[in-house]
């Protein structure tokens, strides 16, 4: 017989007639001509899975000292006891072809010896399982009237429940799902007593995709009843009901999405925002403009008036967070923010702060970059790069900006992905068209390569605010870089094939060398000695790169270079380099070609200007001596 949820919640609570006192009819029952004193335990056994009753089932109770005996009828009624008061007590049922059922009460509260009225009766029923049958396949259908469900994002969990009524207390009231759940699935409730055999059933995960969880054939318990819970992310309420999974039908259940946001936020510190947003090159005030506020799982819009005052949140304490602004004709605007420490809580805050947006149509002029030595007359020759570091900002005076709160200002860390600048200048000019820097961002500015002269750090510049800035130089008195020292000097030999590099100074791979291609270039210089030591006819062989397809790596042979302080290391990595692999076979050198490839400088003071490896080590190639393996 197939019972729906609410029809099957409606017949246990009919039979949920827990601690139903009545005195016995006749002391035919216990054998005597007066009752015996205590609890007697009656009620139905069925199968849990078609509800029809179990006649010729033997219940054994197990109380204090004694030991008593039942067998249900046909229609699965029973009658058991006595159970002595104050002492726990054991039930147990069998029948052929069903699992065995135990269950364990806790002790009753003793009767009045000198009440007339010494005899109890409590109500359970007791379900039992076919011990051969598996859990059925079915399918858990998950959907949402929020389209923001997605088709993969859910989960279903199905957790082991102890369900049941001790018979000592009322049974409960079977509480609905917390979300619209569909199928004719089985939940025994009411005055049906817990089985402990079911204890050691295990859970069950599974994932939802394109809105439906297969739930297979004996991935469940037959029999055991689980807590399901469907849960589709923050973004909705998650859906819990119980479930005995003996009926292959498949269960529909529709979540419901939470109010407005994905999460609810705890009664605690939050933090509005409130202000207004600027044209960064004229101060005008803009009204047409979105603000968003992003952190945690949340996205909320800010709201803002015809006068242009925008007003967004709650922000959650604690919580780092991004604001973005968007106006047409204006830059991308993207401020990231560190969570603002308070040592207050439960208190709502509101806090001013500005935005400035640059129009797109807007450029940086046209600049002419000057440069000169301290102390000289001649003009330097050199290499110079712009790296933004700040965000846009025409006018950084407080007598500049409009009135604000202690400078509360978002800055657009959109600004700081701009490229960096890296031009080669002659003569000590170099010429900047109109656009080529981005108009109101902060440029560290960084001037090397000149011989003889001090690397220049700490230089700034401003697309919009500096015209034609000029750059000087300090002369230095340094030595020219130069190697000092190589581990392949002497007869050591190297146990991996690494060359280690030793300079007079720190050195920095040059910022105009495209490292990828130098890479390239080391990997198809690199070559291995390697003798047939066995005389197999197998070799070791490095990869070819004409066997490969494109694109292809730069390291394909396994070979890089590392940089620390005033040391390079030149290696390679046996396992990606070989083609071939033959281990009985040595490998007894290796050699670095193509060094040209490689151009470096001083890292901290460029005493001459930048060289290639090949003339600082005087040779073409480095060829490393090995261990023998």
């Amino acid at each position: 017989m197939t019972q729906t949820y609410a029809k099957r919640g409606k017949a246990r609570n009919q039979r949920a007639l827990a601690l139903v006192p009545f005195l016995l009819a006749s002391a035919a029952a216990c054998g005597s001509d007066t009752p015996a004193s205590g609890y007697f335990l009656r009620g139905r056994v069925f199968d849990g899975a078609s509800l029809d009753p179990v006649g010729k089932a033997e219940l054994t109770l197990i109380s204090g000292e004694g030991i008593a005996h039942a067998t249900s009828n046909e229609d699965g009624t029973y009658s058991l006891g006595p159970i002595e008061p104050s002492s726990s007590y054991r039930v147990g049922a069998k029948a052929d072809g069903m699992a065995d059922f135990e269950f364990t009460g806790v002790a009753l509260p003793a009767l009045d010896p000198m009440s007339s009225d010494r005899t109890r009766t409590l109500i359970g029923d007791v379900a039992l399982y076919q011990e051969s049958m598996k859990s059925p396949a079915f399918k858990v259908m998950v959907e949402s009237s929020d389209v923001r469900l997605p088709a993969n994002i859910a989960s279903v969990d199905f957790m082991p429940a102890n369900v049941g009524t001790d018979p000592s207390r009322v049974a409960a009231v079977m509480t609905p799902p917390a979300g619209a759940v569909v199928g004719a699935f089985a939940e025994p409730r009411g005055a049906t007593m817990p089985n402990d055999k079911h204890a050691e059933t295990v859970a069950f995960h599974t994932t939802v995709m394109n809105g439906n969880a297969n739930i297979p054939e004996d991935a469940l318990t037959w029999g055991s009843t689980y807590n399901v819970r469907v849960d589709a992310g923050p973004d909705f309420t998650p859906v819990t009901f119980m479930l005995t999974p003996v009926k292959a039908t498949d269960v529909a259940v529709v979540v419901p999405t939470t109010a407005r946001f994905p999460t609810q936020l705890p009664q605690q510190t939050q933090q509005y925002f409130t202000g207004r947003i600027y044209n960064g090159v004229s101060l005008d005030r803009l009204k047409n403009f979105k603000v968003t506020l992003a952190y945690f799982d949340r996205t909320m819009e800010a709201t803002v008036d015809a006068d242009g005052r925008y007003v967004v949140g709650p922000l959650l304490a604690n919580a780092d967070y991004t604001i973005s602004v968007e106006a047409d004709g204006f830059r991308d605007f993207l401020s990231h923010n560190v969570k603002i420490a308070t040592s207050v809580t439960n208190q709502v805050s509101s806090l001013y702060f500005d935005a400035f947006l640059y129009p797109e149509g807007v450029k940086a002029p046209a600049v002419q970059a000057k440069f000169s030595l301290q102390g000289e007359t001649k003009l330097p020759s050199g290499t110079v790069r712009f790296a933004p570091t700040g965000s846009s900002s025409l006018f950084n005076d407080d007598a500049e900006t409009p009135a604000g709160v202690n400078r509360q200002v978002w800055l657009n860390d959109e600004d700081l992905q701009q490229r960096a600048v890296t031009k080669d200048f002659t003569d000590g000019k170099l010429e900047m068209t109109e656009g080529e820097f981005v108009l109101g961002v902060q440029y560290a500015v960084t001037v090397y390569g000149v011989a003889n002269y001090a690397l220049l750090t700490g230089g700034s510049f401003r697309a919009g605010i500096d015209a034609n800035p000029t750059f000087t130089l300090q002369p230095i008195t340094e030595s020219p870089l130069e190697v000092v020292a190589m581990s392949t000097d002497g007869a050591a030999l190297s146990p991996n094939g690494s060359i280690e590099i030793r300079f007079n100074h720190d050195i920095v791979a040059y910022p105009k060398m495209d490292q990828m291609v130098a890479l390239r270039s080391l990997n198809d210089g690199f070559a291995i000695a390697s003798p047939d030591k066995n005389m197999d006819g197998k070799v070791n062989t490095l990869v070819n790169a004409a066997d490969l397809t494109a694109p292809i790596a730069p390291s394909y042979r396994g070979v890089a270079w590392e940089i620390s302080g005033d040391r390079m290391t030149l290696k390679w990595t046996r396992e990606q380099g070989l083609k071939v692999s033959d281990t009985a076979d040595p490998i007894t050198s290796v050699t670095y070609a193509n060094l040209s490839a490689i151009t470096l400088y001083t890292g901290t003071l460029p005493t001459s200007p930048a060289s290639t490896l090949d003339v600082l080590l005087g040779v073409p190639s480095l060829t490393a001596q090995m261990v023998a393996q």
